[in-house]
Parts: structure tokens; C-alpha cells; sequence
């Protein structure tokens, strides 16, 4: 029953289901360019930048000659999550 279920709904979908299916098609060609992500750095850089700066690991990279390149780590991201709360 269940297997006839969804056969029925992937064939025949319902309005919100074809809705929720172009929302997913129009994020995977359209949002995730580099495009639109080079657009979105230049605009947000002055305002995500120093956000992730400030919760990122400003440690010593390996591999890098000793420069410090900062990166954020899970635990900085969690961090990072809780002071949006």
C-alpha cells in the first residue's frame, strides 16, 4: 500500500509537492552558481567577514608556513550559532 502510495505521488504530484520540487530545481540551478555566490560575497563581505573572524580559529595553519589563516572550526560554528540565538 505504502509503495503504491508514493508511486501514485511521484507520478501524479499534488500542487504543493510540485511547488516544493521547483523550489528545490530553481535553488540548484539558479542559487547555487558561482555567479550568484560571487554577487552575494561582494555585497555581504562587510557585514559576514568580521561575524566569522570573530568566531574563527586564528591558530597556525599546517602545511601553510606558519601563516595564520583563520578558519572556522565546528566548535566556533556552534559558537557562532548560539550568539544568533
Amino acid at each position: 500500500a505504502m509503495e503504491c502510495l508514493l508511486n501514485k505521488h511521484i507520478m501524479y504530484p499534488s500542487p504543493p509537492m510540485k511547488n516544493n520540487f521547483k523550489a528545490v530545481q530553481w535553488r540548484v540551478d539558479v542559487l547555487h552558481t558561482e555567479a550568484v555566490e560571487t554577487v552575494l560575497r561582494s555585497l555581504l563581505a562587510d557585514v559576514l567577514d568580521p561575524l566569522f573572524a570573530k568566531f574563527a580559529d586564528h591558530r597556525e595553519s599546517p602545511g601553510k608556513g606558519g601563516k595564520k589563516t583563520p578558519r572556522l572550526r565546528p566548535e566556533g560554528w556552534f559558537a557562532l550559532l548560539d550568539a544568533l540565538e
